[in-house]
């Protein structure tokens, strides 16, 4: 009986002693175990709360958000200066908190609006922080702020708040102004014979697309319509592969860019490709009938850090060699890859461009 009862008095001590140290504040610290730089999904933001307008006391997190949609506008407490707002592990105290909402957004091809308001400071960012795409972090009542981007891919998307006495308010509203109707994943161009060009693209992601427009130019400024081309499909998901041939080539700069057109009437333009015909410059690629897989290029001008590409009639590269710094006559032997059949080869060194059709012969 003894025993037991210093037993009990052991065990009783011990309960007090952790009753003492909780209501000491020596137990464990407010959101101590939450790792406060995992990001929301979806479209629902986690958001990490502190005590003190600096990111002073981690406190806590809370989700703001919804699968459906990732806007939300939060007023703690309404119109009273200091409220008790509670997180998933302790409450904060408003009048002088902070908060940090993390979320990892992936967009479809298009243009958003995003606007952040606050009263006091906000900022957001659209690269994890890196930078900010909205800044005001100051005191002042609630404002909002407008970011208008061309956004595709996954984002890592950072708020931040801070609240220096007075009403407290944070917002967030994110809207499509206009999705893109393709996204262009390959845009080549090489000269296929005199006075012509063979143009290559292929696309994905297609929505709601029309058609391609072909335009050219001679100073890469004033551009002209040569060929409107129908979509394949309208929407798909499915890669896509176009050519066309510019039999009007003539001229030793040209510029070529696509100009993409939504069934809307959205249209988007591609990057623009300079081709310098460097033909009338002296080089060559011979002959047109090639054995055992051997050419020459010749050149009238030293050519550095120069590469052969050959090219499968619908622009496809099949392969790609250096070639040593050359003025005169150099021998190029071909991949062996390249089976009988006809195929553009094209030499540049980065400044100069000439390509024809040749014939493979084995």
């Amino acid at each position: 009986m003894k025993n037991f009862y210093q037993t009990f008095r052991q065990v009783s001590t011990v309960i007090a002693c952790m009753l003492f140290l909780m209501n000491s504040g020596m137990a464990q610290p407010c959101g101590s175990q939450d790792n406060t730089d995992i990001y929301g999904t979806g479209s629902v933001w986690i958001g990490y709360m502190y005590q003190g307008k600096n990111f002073n006391a981690y406190k806590g997190y809370v989700n703001k958000g919804s699968n459906a949609n990732s806007n939300f506008d939060e007023n703690f407490g309404g119109s009273t200066t200091t409220a008790t707002y509670y997180t998933n592990s302790c409450s904060i105290q408003t009048g002088s908190f902070s908060a940090r909402y993390l979320l990892q957004k992936t967009l479809a091809s298009g243009k958003y609006l995003i606007t952040v308001g606050g009263a006091d400071g906000y900022r957001f960012s659209i690269d994890g922080g890196a930078t900010w795409a909205i800044n005001k972090w100051n005191n002042q009542s609630y404002g909002i702020t407008t970011y208008t981007a061309t956004l595709s891919g996954t984002y890592n998307f950072v708020l931040e708040y801070s609240q220096n006495g007075g009403s407290a308010r944070v917002s967030f509203d994110m809207s499509v102004t206009s999705l893109l109707p393709v996204k262009l994943t390959s845009f080549a161009a090489v000269v296929s014979a005199p006075a012509k060009t063979q143009l290559s693209w292929t696309i994905t992601e297609a929505a709601n697309f029309k058609n391609f427009t072909v335009q050219r130019s001679t100073d890469g400024i004033s551009f002209s319509n040569i060929q409107i081309i129908a979509a394949q499909s309208s929407n798909s998901n499915q890669v896509q592969s176009y050519t066309y041939t510019d039999q009007q080539a003539a001229g030793n700069d040209l510029y070529y860019r696509l100009a993409m057109t939504d069934i809307d009437g959205t249209v988007t333009y591609s990057t623009v490709i300079r081709l310098q015909n460097a033909a009338t410059n002296g080089i060559k690629i011979y002959p047109t009938l090639v054995e055992n897989n051997s050419l020459y290029v010749e050149s009238g001008k030293a050519m550095s850090h120069a590469k052969a590409i050959i090219f499968d009639m619908n622009g496809k590269k099949l392969a790609e060699q250096t070639l040593e710094n050359i003025q005169g006559r150099q021998s190029v032997t071909l991949n062996a890859s390249v089976r009988n059949g006809s195929y553009i080869v094209s030499v540049t060194d980065g400044s100069s461009l000439v390509a024809k059709q040749i014939i493979i012969v084995k």
